[in-house]
Order: C-alpha cells, then structure tokens, then sequence
C-alpha cells in the first residue's frame, strides 16, 4: 500500500467526531438491545425467520468503518460510508414497519372463530386456518412478497428484480412509510427538508458529481480541510439519527423505553404504575437536544402521537 497521511486521534477534531459516533452507536445499542428483548417472527411456508436488532448492530460497525476511513483522510469514502448508514436504517424501518402490518385475519374471520371461546371445535379450527394463511402467504400484498425474499437472500436473485426496483431502494422505504398517515404527517411538516438536503449530499458524493468529489479521498489535498470535512459528517450523522429516532418512535415506540419496568419484574418486584411507559434517558436526553433542535414542535410531535403514548417529557 502506498504511504497515506494518517490523522492523529487527539487531533481536537477527530476528538469530537469519535465523540459523535460513539454518541451515535449508544443509541443504536440501546435500541437494538430493546429489540432484542421484543422477537418478531415472519412464517414463510415452514420456515420461520427472527427479526431482532441485528441491522442496527450492523450499522453501529458501519460508523466504525467510517472512523478509519476518516483517520486516513478518505473523506469521499467515509461519505460513502454514511449514505449505506442512512439506507440500512431506513431499510430496517421499512421491514419492521411491513411486518407490523402484515394481514392474517379480517376483523370479520376473528369474530367467526374467536367470537365464542367456549366452541373448542371452532377456536381450534380458526388457529389452523390463521397458520395457514400466515405461512401460506395467501393474503401478502407484493411489497410484502418482496420483504419474504429479502428474508429468504434471494431478493438479489434476477427473478426479483422487480422488488429491488419497486421496493429496495431509501426512497421507496420512505414512500412505503409514509403510508401510515402519522408518519406521513410528520414527515411532510418536520422532516422533509432534512432528508432532500441529506440525499442530495450523499448522491453528490457516491455518483462523483463533481471533481471535489473525488479529491476528498485524496488525502495530500483534503488534510488541510478536514475540520470542514469532519464537521459536515457530524451534521449529517446527527440529521440521520434525528429522522430515524423519529421514525422509530411513531413506527415501535416501546423500541425507547427505559430498562426500569423489567429490572423490577427481574428483581422479583412490582414495577411503579406507569413505568412501562417511561422512556430511556439516553433517548430523552437526544430528543432535547437533536430533535428539538430541528423543531420543538416536532418533539411535541412525537410526543402526542406515539401510539403507546410513551412519556416524553
């Protein structure tokens, strides 16, 4: 390998970008150790497939992986680094947000089979019919049979690769999300103008849309610009967890839940009224600083519309 210009890690701004990522990963830790806590399962014919926090531990080695391009001064490449960043989020949004939603029995089918408990015959075959239906996947909708395919590693075969165009891409995450109308509403009013600004950024810097582009993994030509450098990924990093966090919250608000309600039931005690409830300080703590920093309003966002009414403070 050829000699590279390496960038001390007491450089003062290296000191506050491993700060920023280090930030940043906590946060996905603690999220993903809730999910981990939270199993989702999908059926697929007699397979089942476990869904826990595993993209967002992939993620935090992800901002690992940007650190060392940084400490070389491949600027360009650490950008890089950021756009599958944000498009592993939004993709792990998007599978949760499908599987939460996936159809087994209409409101009318449950009243028919489990109207009456007492009918054993009748409860007994409704179970059999809804195992059926789940694992035969006769009700799945096609981005649905695209999530399946993502599940089974066979959605880069050629015969999907329709879903890839349809379905796999951050933009259509977002489409797909914004099909709940709360998400929807949030989106349009808080978080749009972050995402097109953030887009446009990372499609500057993966496409090479111009020779700046490039010259930003040279490291003889970036190192006298790389507080700029790392001052940019600092904000595009943060602006990314604010989406996702907020996200998060409409989409699986338990996800921010502190660890109190189950270190009681652990112990052996009765945990306080209320207390499932409570949100993580690690999460509260980003709330009033990022996400308010974008719009109080959109705290107050979160905060009226978690559908678990989670306690935002």
């Amino acid at each position: 390998m050829y000699n590279s210009i390496k960038i001390d890690d007491n450089d003062e701004n290296m000191v506050v970008f491993k700060e920023t990522l280090d930030e940043m990963s906590d946060l996905l830790d603690f999220i993903s150790d809730n999910e981990f806590q939270q199993v989702k399962s999908e059926y697929i014919g007699n397979k089942v497939y476990l869904i826990q926090g595993q993209a967002l531990d992939a993620a935090r080695h992800t901002l690992s992986s940007i650190w060392g391009c940084c400490k070389y001064a491949c600027f360009s490449d650490a950008f890089t680094l950021v756009r599958k960043f944000r498009d592993d989020l939004m993709q792990y949004l998007f599978i949760i947000f499908t599987l939460d939603r996936m159809e087994g029995f209409s409101e009318e089918e449950s009243k028919k089979y489990f109207n009456d408990i007492i009918n054993v015959d009748k409860v007994i075959e409704g179970v059999n019919l809804l195992f059926e239906i789940i694992s035969s996947g006769c009700k799945k909708k096609p981005h649905e049979k695209a999530v399946d395919s993502w599940l089974e590693n066979t959605l880069s075969d050629a015969a999907h690769f329709q879903d890839r165009r349809l379905y796999f891409d951050a933009s259509k995450y977002i489409s797909m999300l914004k099909n709940d109308d709360t998400i929807k509403n949030c989106f349009e009013l808080y978080l749009e103008p972050l995402w097109s600004t953030l887009d446009r950024e990372l499609n500057n810097y993966v496409h090479a849309n111009g020779s700046k582009y490039i010259m930003s993994n040279l490291p003889n030509y970036i190192y006298d610009h790389r507080r700029d450098a790392i001052i940019h990924l600092i904000s595009i990093i943060r602006n990314i967890m604010v989406i996702f966090i907020s996200l998060i919250i409409l989409i699986e608000p338990s996800c921010i839940r502190s660890s109190d309600y189950i270190d009681y039931i652990d112990i052996g005690e009765t945990p306080p009224e209320g207390s499932q409830y409570w949100v993580a300080s690690i999460i509260q703590n980003f709330i009033d600083t990022d996400i308010v920093r974008v719009s109080s309003c959109l705290k107050e966002f979160l905060k009226e519309n978690n559908k678990y009414s989670m306690q935002i403070e």
